[in-house]
């Protein structure tokens, strides 16, 4: 008996549910086609962040819209309409009501797949009144039957608290003031000769010089985690040895901050942000870390710079400056490779700069 009633239950909804199934499939991948290290998507999808100011305003997050038929009938005519709702919107609308797409297609044979590209514009932060947004969609039959309805939701990131920007900002000059009146309070700043400030400028030359190099290799189109890999051992082995033949207080400011002014100016561009706070609060961080431990004569003490690394301004940058200051929403996976590549890249790189270091004292000394 029981048996008999399953069977009847199943020969009742199976009409329906065969009636249910969609005849085709929407799918919607969201940004798409943003530069980063493989020239692909590396922004986490459905993830769209406000422009930082209005130059920004032209900036467009493309969304690849693919619309697959999956019966085995050609299916004609085919509507699809799309509508961008809250906050954000369409470039390239091309019907009278603003945020709105229509998309027709003449034919679509059985798993024949199309797409086309919508062009989101990024909303202005002060004009950012919600966090979320949606693409409305309808796929209508030549006879107006409603074969498919939904929408794909689109986060809007922005800062929670507007005050992390200007303390992200302010960070490198904030520590840099704190050690210059700590230093002076204590006494800590140390005098150099004239060799000692002939071999920093020495030092700095072959640093700009690298960076000059590898700016060569990106334009030749070098892959970008090559071009880092070699940019971290040259700077590492640099900035180790000419600790180690001047071992005094301030060098390591001296070594970034005037490569810093010097590759902003004539390459880059004055990037105040860059300055102060990737360079200054690298250097006041390192300044103390090689107070403390010996000036790199010890492996702990060089392969801790690296470490040092990663964690300011590297994590720094992923965490904080690229979402509260650039407005870059990258996904976690991505994220972690590229931790996972610097801690690797430092690692070593402090290890080989010791090494380095040594046979380049023993030389010179």
């Amino acid at each position: 008996m029981l048996k008999k009633f399953f069977l009847l239950v199943l020969f009742l909804f199976t009409p329906f549910s065969l009636f249910a199934q969609n005849s085709v499939e929407i799918n919607i991948d969201f940004p798409y086609g943003i530069d980063s290290m493989f020239g692909v998507t590396m922004y986490e999808k459905g993830v769209i962040g406000p422009a930082i100011k209005d130059a920004e305003m032209n900036f467009a997050m493309a969304a690849q819209i693919t619309i697959k038929n999956k019966t085995d009938q050609p299916l004609d005519n085919l509507k699809i309409d799309f509508t961008l709702k809250n906050s954000l919107d369409l470039l390239n609308s091309n019907t009278d009501t603003p945020n709105q797409y229509s998309w027709a297609i003449a034919s679509l044979k059985p798993n024949e797949s199309q797409s086309i590209k919508l062009s989101v514009k990024r909303p202005h932060q002060e004009k950012l009144t919600k966090n979320k947004a949606a693409l409305e969609y309808s796929i209508y039959k030549e006879d107006s039957t409603l074969l498919l309805e939904g929408d794909y939701s689109i986060k809007i990131a922005g800062p929670k608290n507007d005050l992390i920007p200007w303390a992200t900002l302010l960070l490198g000059p904030t520590a840099l003031l704190l050690l210059l009146i700590f230093g002076k309070y204590q006494k800590l700043f140390d005098t150099y000769s004239t060799a000692e400030i002939v071999t920093a400028a020495i030092f700095v030359s072959f640093y700009v010089a690298g960076s000059i190099f590898t700016q060569i290799l990106k334009t030749l189109g070098t892959p970008s985690i090559a071009i880092h890999t070699i940019w971290v051992y040259y700077m590492f082995m640099l900035m180790l040895c000419l600790v180690r033949l001047v071992p005094k207080k301030g060098i390591v400011m001296i070594f970034l901050f005037s490569n810093a002014v010097i590759l902003n100016t004539i390459m880059w561009g004055f990037n105040f942000i860059h300055i102060f706070t990737y360079t200054i609060g690298s250097a006041v961080i390192l300044e103390l870390w090689f107070y403390l431990t010996g000036y790199g004569r010890t492996r702990f003490s060089a392969i801790g710079s690296g470490l040092i690394f990663v964690v300011y301004p590297i994590s720094f940058y992923w965490f904080f400056t690229a979402p509260n200051l650039y407005h870059h929403y990258y996904s976690l996976w991505y994220i972690q490779l590229w931790l996972s590549i610097n801690f690797f890249s430092y690692l070593t790189a402090g290890w080989i700069g010791y090494w380095f270091a040594n046979r380049i004292e023993k030389v010179i000394r």
